[in-house]
């Protein structure tokens, strides 16, 4: 289980599943201050048995956002699970460039794979009610903003502590 924070602008990496039965559960967040982000995340599956679910949450303050998931199966690989879910969350009305692509690598026939991609702005009507409630416009937001983190949070099955730290973590940031 793994809950990555990752704040550069340029950030690679690969989840490798090598050896059978292995399982991985990633719950991550990208945050960045700088005005272009590129990134690009491989999950490779080189063992029969093996699963494999990763949802990450982008939470820009950027104009120009790349993402690149893959999931790669071998062709000799059998029962094979895997999810990768980029969900990207425009907070703002300025002018953004996001490009999320999705790839899916399958060469073998017994395996459930799936990768979904949603670039979004925070939805107008959750933040009228909000606001119709005594909450400004930035209170709102965060409100919006923390209940997505929290959802992600959940997955992980940390300890009140831990969820509480990542949550101090992540607040320079996202300023909630």
């Amino acid at each position: 289980m793994y809950l990555p924070i990752l704040v550069e602008s340029s950030v690679d990496f690969e989840i490798i599943l090598d050896g059978v039965g292995a399982t991985v559960i990633c719950s991550g967040f990208w945050v960045s201050q700088n005005d272009s982000v590129k990134s690009k995340i491989l999950v490779s599956f080189k063992a029969s048995k093996t699963t494999a679910d990763v949802q990450l949450l982008w939470l820009p303050g950027v104009t120009e956002c790349r993402l690149e998931g893959d999931l790669d199966i071998a062709e000799w690989i059998e029962w094979v699970t895997s999810s990768l879910y980029q969900h990207q969350l425009v907070r703002g009305a300025w002018t953004v460039h996001m490009v999320a692509l999705p790839k899916l690598h399958v060469r073998s026939h017994q395996v459930k794979a799936w990768h979904g991609a949603s670039i979004h702005q925070l939805d107008p009507k959750y933040l009228f009610y909000l606001m119709a409630k005594w909450l400004n416009l930035e209170a709102a937001q965060h409100l919006v903003i923390r209940g997505q983190i929290e959802h992600l949070i959940d997955r992980t099955h940390l300890s009140d502590e831990e969820k509480t730290l990542v949550l101090e973590n992540l607040s320079p940031f996202l300023h909630i």
